[in-house]
């Protein structure tokens, strides 16, 4: 049924944009820009013809958005190849983002904030209502869907996933048990709930400022109008209609505008969720194209920059979308400047309180921000800049050689389902090669590491600890009798690395103590 209401929605967009035809429209604009470009490039002397050779770059680039848009793009060459390695990526996601969901929640509180002050809307009260969103109850719930805001975690099977990797099409199983991962992890209900505390927050907004006209309104709010060609007769229309009242709280709502003027009410709606997009980042078509490149699944190709393009979606889509705001902003440089030093601020603080967040959550103590003398860690604040962008994974190679899977930097370019696929190559063939050698074995050993990494949910931020202390810590001492020594090899590390001790030490059934908040400061000077 989802399916078909989104290959209707998809077909009549396309209709309304292009007409009864829209791949004849499309080939009638692209023959007369390439005419335009001839004309253009007729003067210029010699061999260079700078117009048409940019303009057929463009239409590379449309022509692998339009794929996306349309589904051909997902349309496989080899279907078992395809479905694979998509069920492969989404298993692989089901077991390694569970702990997506702490950054995305501090994370979204930022770029939100971001947003809502670009907007003129009060943003340092949003930080905490985007916090605690998940608490809202199930009227404030269905008053946000009736008001035009999409409930998109209920239309779309693995939710949670799709801003971190795109449209997954894998065999049924492998969706559901990623979706299952998303929604314990939280990152699904997360993510839903941000989108419409920012989307209910701009609708309040836009209620406050019915009184007054459309010259009047803030500067901020003008702005996003006038990027949706939002007119003064269109806010009359509003004007007309007048706010709606939940729970002591007004709301301009798309919905109660559609009888009144349809194109007002999807020109509105169209505002509010664009602006929703930019505060809380979702997994855009030319983020995912500009990844794979139009390739299609099913090919070496395709399945090779699939894989290393997973997880890397979300950063993509936060610079392109951070690039292409900053560089239509109005008011010159100084603006500019402004909104770019604000986001990274906030974007790199929110980052950090979500790094020492999931240090502890993993039983450790916060890593020290600063060294004895007061100076900041450079690496701590460095991993903080990279997960301010979705590319945290890459901070971890500013502390140690591995990051945080234990990979190096050449298998984390390339991909988890490439290092997947060689962790599966040395537990079997690996382990069969050693026994016909006559070396040892560590088949046991490498198995508990490969279910700790690979099993659905284990990440899963609020469970990860309890299962690492009491279940996997336990297996690994039946599958290595050196594991005790490993164990205290692992916290001098960490002390070594990372100037981080352990609230509760590998191989312990209990913690020892609470962790230290403390430590985050550093060392205190003598």
């Amino acid at each position: 049924m989802m399916n078909h209401i989104d290959s209707m929605s998809r077909d009549i967009a396309l209709l309304e944009r292009l007409g009864p035809n829209p791949n004849s429209t499309i080939r009638f604009l692209k023959t007369q820009l390439e005419r335009e470009a001839r004309i253009a490039d007729k003067d210029i002397k010699g061999a260079k013809r700078p117009n048409v050779d940019g303009l057929n770059a463009d239409f590379k680039k449309f022509d692998d958005m339009y794929g996306v848009i349309t589904g051909s793009a997902f349309a496989p060459v080899n279907k078992t190849v395809a479905r694979a390695q998509t069920g492969l990526a989404e298993m692989l996601s089901a077991a390694q983002l569970g702990a997506a969901s702490i950054l995305a929640i501090f994370g979204d509180a930022g770029t939100a904030r971001v947003q809502a002050r670009l907007i003129g809307m009060p943003h340092v009260s949003l930080i905490p209502k985007m916090v605690t969103s998940m608490k809202m109850s199930g009227a404030e719930k269905m008053n946000f869907v009736r008001s035009g805001l999409m409930a998109e975690n209920w239309s779309a099977v693995a939710f949670g996933q799709s801003r971190y990797i795109g449209e997954m099409l894998g065999p049924q199983l492998t969706q559901r048990i990623s979706d299952f991962a998303m929604k314990l992890s939280l990152l699904s209900p997360a993510t839903q709930a941000h989108r419409w505390t920012f989307g209910g927050e701009l609708m309040g907004f836009v209620a406050d400022n019915l009184n007054n006209s459309f010259d009047d309104i803030p500067a901020g709010l003008r702005r996003a109008f006038d990027k949706y060609g939002f007119t003064a007769e269109d806010w009359d229309v509003l004007k007309s209609v007048g706010p709606n009242t939940f729970k002591g709280a007004t709301f301009m709502r798309p919905d109660d505008v559609l009888e009144k003027n349809k194109k007002v009410a999807f020109k509105y709606l169209d505002m509010i969720q664009g602006e929703t997009d930019l505060a809380v980042p979702m997994a855009t078509i030319r983020g995912q194209t500009t990844l794979t490149g139009g390739t299609r699944p099913g090919t070496f190709g395709g399945s090779l920059l699939r894989s290393v393009a997973q997880y890397k979606n979300f950063p993509m889509t936060f610079y392109l979308n951070n690039l292409r705001q900053t560089t239509n902003l109005d008011g010159g440089i100084k603006e500019k400047a402004l909104y770019a030093t604000d986001l990274m601020v906030t974007s790199i603080s929110m980052a950090a309180i979500a790094i020492q967040t999931k240090e502890m959550l993993k039983g450790r103590d916060p890593i020290p921000m600063f060294d004895e003398d007061g100076k900041p860690n450079a690496a701590f604040w460095g991993s903080a800049i990279l997960s301010s962008g979705g590319l945290g994974i890459l901070g971890d190679f500013l502390f140690a050689n591995l990051n945080r899977h234990d990979r190096g930097l050449a298998e984390t370019v390339a991909g988890t389902q490439v290092s997947f696929l060689n962790d599966v190559i040395n537990l079997t063939v690996g382990n069969i090669v050693e026994v016909a050698t006559g070396e040892e074995t560590k088949a046991a050993k490498e198995g508990v590491e490969f279910l700790a990494r690979y099993t659905p949910g284990a990440s899963t931020w609020y469970l990860r600890l309890a299962m690492e202390r009491l279940i996997l810590d336990n297996m690994r001492r039946l599958a290595d009798p050196k594991a005790s020594r490993r164990f205290r090899r692992m916290q001098r590390s960490r002390m070594k690395d990372y100037g981080q001790e352990y609230w509760w030490k590998p191989g312990e059934m209990a913690p020892e103590r609470p962790p230290e908040l403390g430590a985050a400061i550093g060392p205190v000077p003598d």
